[in-house]
């Protein structure tokens, strides 16, 4: 398996998805759409993608054949795609204008993205290195026929389910399956982490699910990732503790144990 392929093999594993058929839809290798028409015409008319080109411009196809790593289709939203691009370094993440498909992720899936969106909404991740810590990843979403694309920070840097993309463009929460193996090593992980940070046995449970309830407080769940300090984020926890126990019936001496 070359590294590139790795790459590609890490980001399908991420997906939690195989080449095929799968419960959402159906996720096509190498450009290879031959069973929808409209994708077909559209990749053709790419083509292979160019060492330049700007994003602006529609004036010449590439030659050859265009190969995306994956074109990801839905059962229940026949309107909206996923386009991958996969590269196996983070120095190929992307250019300074996104305008040298060939070489860099974010600017090869973009090309796709500009020719899809003729006919599709798209989502275009990019995918570059070959370690899940490591790897950069880019999101964007580019609606049918409009001029530009936006990019889906909170999709900076993770790859996600499928589906998940389309709860995300639709502002809705992340829903994340869990197999029993994951479970069992975040919990280890978790533990870990408590132990070093010096969080008691007795106080575990409590700190945890101070933790959980925090994230039923939506404006929390939509801004912990971008907070920048420990400090904030302690002050952040203990304001959505307060907020969704408050909603409750939760009596207020009992709040103030979890807060504090």
């Amino acid at each position: 398996m070359s590294i590139e392929q790795f790459t590609e093999s890490l980001t399908l594993s991420e997906m939690k998805s195989e080449l095929g058929k799968n419960s959402f839809g159906f996720v096509f290798p190498q450009g290879d759409v031959s069973d929808i028409d409209k994708i077909e015409k559209l990749l053709k008319k790419a083509g292979g993608k160019p060492t330049f080109c700007a994003l602006s411009d529609f004036s010449q196809g590439g030659k050859g054949k265009a190969k995306p790593e994956y074109i990801i289709t839905f059962d229940e939203d026949i309107s909206t795609i996923i386009v991958v691009e996969c590269k196996n370094s983070v120095a190929k993440h992307s250019s300074k204008d996104f305008d040298h498909p060939r070489g860099f992720s974010v600017d090869g899936v973009l090309y796709y993205a500009k020719y899809l969106k003729e006919e599709y909404n798209v989502i275009a991740v990019a995918v570059s290195g070959t370690q899940k810590d490591k790897m950069k990843v880019s999101t964007f979403y580019w609606i049918k026929q409009q001029d530009t694309y936006t990019e889906l920070t909170k999709a900076r840097d993770i790859i996600l389910e499928p589906k998940n993309y389309i709860e995300l463009i639709k502002g809705k929460k992340l829903r994340k399956e869990y197999s029993i193996d994951r479970i069992r090593e975040t919990a280890i992980d978790m533990h870990n982490y408590l132990r070093e940070v010096k969080v008691t046995e007795a106080h575990k449970p409590i700190f945890i699910a101070g933790i959980l309830i925090a994230l039923n407080d939506e404006d929390f769940s939509k801004t912990y990732s971008s907070l920048t300090s420990y400090k904030l984020i302690m002050q952040n926890i203990q304001t959505a503790i307060e907020n969704v126990l408050t909603t409750s019936d939760v009596k207020s001496s009992r709040i103030n144990y979890i807060i504090k």
